[in-house]
Parts: C-alpha cells; sequence; structure tokens
C-alpha cells in the first residue's frame, strides 16, 4: 500500500496497548490523506469484473473540535489518489463513510454524486463528538452487480449492514483504500487503522 497526501498531512506508526497502528493525520484546510493499495495504475479496480474483497479496521481517533466539513471514506472510490482533491466526496464507488455531521457510518453506492444509494448502517462513527471511536472491522465484498458491506462492531461479530445493487459502479474505474479530506477548518484529524487488505473473492465450484 502506498500513502498520498495533498498537503503537508502525515502518516504515523503509533504503539498501542500490545499492537500497532497507522495514523492519517493534518491540521490543513482543503487538505487531505490516505493509503491506497497498490494497482497496475490508478483506478485498477472494476468491481464486476475484479470482484474484489477489501477489509480495514479502523476507528477516527482523538477530535479536538472537528470542522463542519470533516469527511472519513473506506473503500472503492474513484478518488486520484496522487492528485490533490482529497476534500471533495468522490463521485463514483462503493464505499463506507463517516462525516464531522452524521453519527453513524453509512453504506454507499453511487455513479455520481447525485445518484447514490445511501444506508445508515446503525453502527456509530463517533465523529460529531470529542474522543476516540471505537475499533470497528469494515469488509466489502463487491460482485458483478452488487456490493455486500460488513462491519465487526468492536469485540462482536462480522455482520451485514448492507447489500446495494442500485447505483452500482459496475465498469467504472475505481481505488481501494482509506482516506480522509475537508474544504474547511485547522483541527488536528486523526484516522487511524490497521491489516488493510484486498484480494479476489474465491470461486466456488459447483461441484
Amino acid at each position: 500500500a502506498s500513502f498520498f497526501e495533498d498537503g503537508t498531512e502525515t502518516l504515523t506508526a503509533v504503539a498501542g496497548n500490545g499492537y500497532s497502528y497507522s495514523q492519517l493525520g493534518g491540521a490543513l484546510a482543503n487538505g487531505g490523506a490516505g493509503v491506497f493499495v497498490n494497482g497496475a495504475s490508478a483506478g485498477w479496480i472494476r468491481l464486476a469484473t475484479s470482484t474484489p474483497s477489501m477489509e480495514v479496521t479502523a476507528r477516527i481517533g482523538t477530535i479536538a473540535a472537528n470542522s463542519s466539513t470533516t469527511q472519513y471514506f473506506i473503500g472503492y472510490t474513484n478518488l486520484a489518489n496522487a492528485g490533490a482533491t482529497y476534500e471533495t466526496a468522490p463521485t463514483a464507488g462503493c464505499f463506507f463513510t463517516a462525516s464531522s455531521t452524521q453519527a453513524n457510518w453509512r453504506a454507499i453506492c453511487r455513479t455520481a454524486l447525485a445518484t447514490a444509494t445511501n444506508i445508515d448502517t446503525g453502527i456509530a462513527s463517533t465523529s460529531v463528538s470529542t474522543g476516540a471511536g471505537k475499533w470497528n472491522t469494515f469488509r466489502i465484498d463487491a460482485d458483478s452487480t452488487y456490493a455486500t458491506f460488513w462491519i465487526k462492531n468492536g469485540d462482536g461479530i462480522m455482520t451485514k449492514v448492507a447489500d446495494i445493487s442500485t447505483t452500482y459502479p459496475s465498469t467504472t474505474a475505481l481505488n481501494a483504500g482509506i482516506h480522509w479530506g475537508r474544504t474547511t477548518g485547522t483541527q488536528a484529524i486523526q484516522f487511524d487503522f490497521f491489516g488493510l487488505n484486498v484480494q479476489w473473492r474465491k470461486f466456488t465450484p459447483n461441484l
């Protein structure tokens, strides 16, 4: 995986209680940063033909005072990872998102900014409050016509939170990763994660 940012944002290794994790940070307006799984080219995944499965454990870190435009993303997006538009929401993809104006993680598939299916997962992101969020494990399995979204809430079990087949970007070139972005505010941002993995879904023969 590779780290990208559009200003002076950072990727830092942090020691936890018996484990370590990575932290995406920054304190600039019109900024953002992310880590993306390397592929043959930018926008190397097409959901219908690649049929990928992505999993990562993540949390929104300690928040002093989130600005009203902060957004967090996990999954497949058409963000130009080497560009400077992290503050702009992806216009296509299938991903989890949280923001400083919503209390829960949401599952979204969209083919355009105004053409989207948006499902409230019911799992708190804590992005509207102070303090660090809970560690959750996120997974998105993509197939030819739909994506299945899963969340392991803290120490719970992996639970399906959404199936989305409408507004599905089956042939759009996408990247897989985790990132944050915002247009206003200079408060310190912390987006923590570990165990980022993308693999092709395994074929089970009908014997």
